[in-house]
């Protein structure tokens, strides 16, 4: 997936038998549909009236992730 200029895909965090990756863009349909109902999002993101509240919560999940990974820079990473 990682074309060398865009290293986030290839990234890996390992410690012993755990491995974390960054989300991907397939994960997020199921990382939607599985939000906890207490889960809050930005009070300031747009909501559609359309749309229910839950459909409007899983939209907020595909949003927030394209947003983040539009905007990452290595001065994003902190380690706490």
């Amino acid at each position: 997936m990682s074309t060398g200029v865009w290293p986030l895909p290839d990234l890996r965090l390992r410690c012993r038998d755990v491995t974390l990756r960054l989300v991907r863009e397939p994960d997020l349909a199921h990382l939607a549909a599985i939000q906890p109902d207490d889960y809050e999002h930005d009070p300031r993101a747009e909501t559609f009236p359309w749309l229910s509240l839950k459909q409007n919560r899983q939209r907020l999940v595909h949003q927030e992730y394209w947003r983040w990974m539009g905007t990452w820079s290595p001065l994003s990473w902190r380690w706490r």
